[in-house]
C-alpha cells in the first residue's frame, strides 16, 4: 500500500558533475601556485649585537642559544634554516628576563640567503632588535 504521495527521485542535472570537477580542478590549481609562488626556505647566518649598557645573558632566538653577550659586543653567527625581516629574542639583563617575540611572519619579510645582524637597542618599553643587513 502506499500513503498518497509519490517520490520522484531525481539524478544531479547533467552539468552537476562539470561543475565539480571544475571546481576541484580549481582548488587543485590554487594549492599548486601558492607552492610555487612560496618563498623558498634559504639558509641565512644571523647574529645579535648588543648596544646597551648592560650585559645580556642567556640570548636565545627562534631555536637557538646565543649565549651570553657583553656590552658593545656580539654572538656568534648561527645558520638557520630560513630567517625573517624581524626575528623575535630572549634575553635577561640585571636579573630580568626580556622577550620580544613576533605573533607571527605575516608583515616580515622571508630573508635571501646571507649574513645579517640584528642589533639589540635599550627603549622606554625594554629592549628591541634592529635589522642590519651583512
Amino acid at each position: 500500500m502506499t500513503d498518497g504521495s509519490d517520490e520522484i527521485l531525481q539524478s544531479p542535472r547533467a552539468g552537476f558533475g562539470a561543475a565539480l570537477a571544475l571546481i576541484l580542478a580549481t582548488a587543485a590549481a590554487v594549492a599548486v601556485a601558492q607552492v610555487a609562488l612560496s618563498p623558498r626556505d634559504e639558509p641565512v647566518e644571523v647574529r645579535f649585537c648588543n648596544l646597551t649598557q648592560t650585559a645580556l645573558g642567556n640570548v636565545v632566538t627562534s631555536g637557538w642559544r646565543l649565549g651570553d653577550i657583553a656590552p658593545g659586543q656580539c654572538s656568534a653567527f648561527v645558520r638557520m634554516p630560513r630567517g625573517f625581516s624581524t626575528m623575535g629574542f630572549g634575553a635577561t639583563s640585571q636579573s630580568r628576563r626580556y622577550e620580544r617575540w613576533p605573533e607571527d611572519h605575516a608583515d616580515a619579510r622571508p630573508l635571501p640567503a646571507g649574513r645579517y645582524t640584528f642589533l639589540i637597542e635599550t627603549t622606554p618599553d625594554g629592549l628591541t632588535d634592529v635589522l642590519m643587513n651583512e
